[in-house]
């Protein structure tokens, strides 16, 4: 496995390089150890440079803006994202949730023919092998009852080069106000938040997961009532 590690930043650019695809933040550090037999670039997760909430907001614009193709949105909700998605030459919403599923077909009609709208879930995708070129999740992996089966589907759909672009909420530092209040709200959250839990360690499942090349960027956001919490943002791509 080779790890580039991470530096602190504010804003991160991004620019195709001669295959079309989004070069990886993975791509700009040096690889400083490699594991034999396995070929796979990740960010240093465990150094936490903490990006701001302007950046975090700046390279959600820069990664979603970039998806092209046939994109599948998971946990595609009210269809928040769907003003970035200008390249896409088709999209696939899939949203488990009997409200939101109807909210989000009134909402994917901005895209006319090149919008489909799917019920599902994340750990079992209703689409065949190698059919997308790109997956995009917000605030998703939080709710998903088994990340590693949600990722070994993406990774399943995904096309070779493809790239899963996700931006997570995750479990604060241990010892911390916010960690104790994670702890505290996490049960409630999971019935009153379509089964939301603020405590997910899901750096550690995209870790595990089969994809080849990994960019775990870490930020830092208000929560109310002095509470600050971590996200991830990043891509990883399937070779």
């Amino acid at each position: 496995m080779r790890i580039a590690r991470s530096t602190p930043w504010c804003v991160v650019q991004f620019a195709p390089n001669s295959a079309g695809r989004v070069a990886t933040v993975s791509d700009r550090y040096k690889n400083v150890s490699q594991r034999p037999g396995h070929d796979r670039s990740v960010n240093e997760t465990t150094d936490r440079s903490y990006g701001t909430p302007r950046a975090y907001e700046a390279l959600k614009r820069e990664l979603i803006g970039s998806l092209a193709g046939t994109v599948l949105e998971i946990g595609a909700g009210k269809g928040a994202n769907l003003a970035a998605l200008s390249r896409v030459d088709r999209w696939i919403g899939l949203e488990p949730s009997r409200a939101r599923f109807r909210t989000l077909g009134k909402a994917s009609q901005r895209l006319g023919a090149r919008a489909e709208v799917v019920r599902g879930r994340a750990e079992r995708l209703p689409l065949a092998d190698q059919s997308v070129d790109a997956v995009l999740a917000t605030i998703v992996l939080c709710s998903v009852r088994d990340q590693d089966r949600a990722l070994a589907e993406i990774v399943r759909v995904l096309r070779p080069g493809g790239t899963f672009v996700f931006f997570e909420h995750v479990e604060p530092q241990p010892r911390t106000w916010s960690h104790r209040a994670a702890k505290v709200w996490a049960p409630i959250s999971r019935v009153v938040d379509h089964g939301c839990d603020p405590t997910r360690r899901t750096w550690e499942a995209l870790e595990r997961s089969e994809f080849d090349d990994l960019s775990v960027r870490w930020f830092e956001l208000p929560a109310g009532f002095g509470l600050r919490m971590p996200y991830i943002g990043g891509e990883a791509v399937k070779r």
